[in-house]
């Protein structure tokens, strides 16, 4: 076998030459999405979620449609219907993201 850029000779399995050729490679084609959870929907399924302890495929719009039927169980459940109320409610239960642990350095208590 020779290699079709500088004609130099090379093995018969070989993939590639010094010149900076290389053997393309058979392409698989990709599999086709996999449809969506919710039976109304026709989209593809573009994220992963764990939905009754099993892991399912479901599209963006679903996605954000459960999300807002899950908050709005939550609020319901805590008496909470306007937005107003949700204001207070998170102002009085101060919840707050955590972006990692808080650590606290005192001067000295390190090896620098």
């Amino acid at each position: 076998m020779q290699c079709p850029d500088c004609n130099t000779a090379l093995s018969t399995r070989a993939t590639s030459c010094g010149c900076g050729w290389k053997k393309s490679q058979p392409t698989t084609p990709a599999a086709p999405p996999p449809p969506c959870l919710c039976f109304r929907c026709t989209n593809d399924a573009t994220l992963r979620r764990k939905l009754n302890g099993r892991w399912e495929n479901i599209c963006r719009t679903c996605d954000v449609a459960l999300r807002k039927d899950e908050a709005d169980a939550y609020c319901r459940e805590r008496g909470i219907t306007s937005p107003a109320q949700a204001q207070r409610w998170l102002q009085e239960n101060k919840l707050q993201v955590k972006h990692g642990p808080t650590i606290t350095r005192e001067p000295g208590c390190d090896d620098e």
